[in-house]
């Protein structure tokens, strides 16, 4: 395989065990010969990632080049893009496979997601105004998870396959992309800040999603030590909240926080109650 340019070594040597592919083997446009997929990520954040196909021979059939140049009322955005995850789900017609992308502006949003037929033709794009990492695909419906930046919060999305459109409705111009239509989201969550990330003026973010016909589970972490500092979420299917569970190393932090007293209270049960606010903002019947 002949690649476009030098590689990122650090990128292969964090990513490639860490939820975060950067690559893929199987028979995309259905010729029975197998394809690979394979997320090129320069040495510099200077240039945006490439998702190239190469034929089971080492060729080059397509790329993806993620992204373009957006802005907001109050900013624009240079068209640098970090493929951040990648998947390939039966998502198009008869099942047929299609490459579902997760890119995010360097340094941190919009995040562009953009859904491929096995081709590489550009059947879909959603744009979000924070990073969306996090992804499950589970029969038609399209899992996203990550940060929104509006909102200084973590979010979960869902999408319809069939209707993978436009940019995410933000309440501030400064968050809103302009020139896309409302996006079409089934449903968008927004998870509770703590204390903590209040007192430290941070963002949590959901870190891990897991989706089966039973529950969504989505774990929404602190950014700060220990990184198992997190609160699970349950929902059933229709994003009902079934329960939740704060991690040990949630509590952990929480009480080494009131003992050096950068907290000036103990974890209260009510505290741990305002967990269950996820708010939903807009919801697409």
């Amino acid at each position: 395989m002949n690649f476009p340019e030098p590689l990122s070594s650090a990128e292969y040597e964090t990513r490639n065990n860490g939820g975060h592919p950067r690559f893929w083997t199987g028979d995309l446009d259905g010729d029975g010969h197998p394809e690979v997929l394979f997320a090129a990520v320069p040495p510099t954040t200077e240039r945006s990632s490439l998702l190239i196909c190469y034929s089971d021979r080492g060729v080059e059939k397509w790329r993806f080049h993620p992204g373009r140049r957006v802005s907001t009322a109050t900013e624009p955005f240079a068209d640098v893009f970090y493929i951040s995850n990648f998947a390939v789900a039966p998502l198009g017609r008869n099942g047929a496979p299609m490459v579902l992308v997760t890119s995010e502006q360097i340094p941190y949003y919009p995040d562009q997601v953009a859904l491929l037929s096995g081709t590489g033709a550009l059947v879909g794009e959603y744009w979000h105004s924070g990073y969306l990492e996090s992804m499950a695909v589970f029969g038609r419906k399209i899992y996203l998870a990550g940060v929104n930046n509006a909102y200084k919060a973590a979010t979960l999305v869902v999408l319809d396959a069939d209707r993978v459109s436009g940019a995410s409705v933000e309440e501030s111009a400064a968050y809103q992309l302009l020139g896309f239509p409302p996006a079409h989201e089934t449903a968008r969550l927004l998870f509770p800040r703590s204390c903590i990330n209040r007192k430290f003026e941070q963002y949590n973010f959901v870190s891990s999603l897991t989706v089966s016909d039973e529950s969504i589970i989505a774990a929404v972490a602190e950014r700060r030590p220990p990184t198992l500092a997190q609160v699970w979420y349950r929902f059933d299917p229709g994003l009902q909240l079934l329960g939740l569970e704060l991690h040990d190393g949630f509590r952990s932090l929480h009480a080494d926080l009131r003992a050096s007293h950068t907290l000036d209270h103990d974890l209260t049960p009510a505290e741990e109650t305002a967990f269950k606010a996820v708010r939903t903002v807009r919801s697409e019947k």
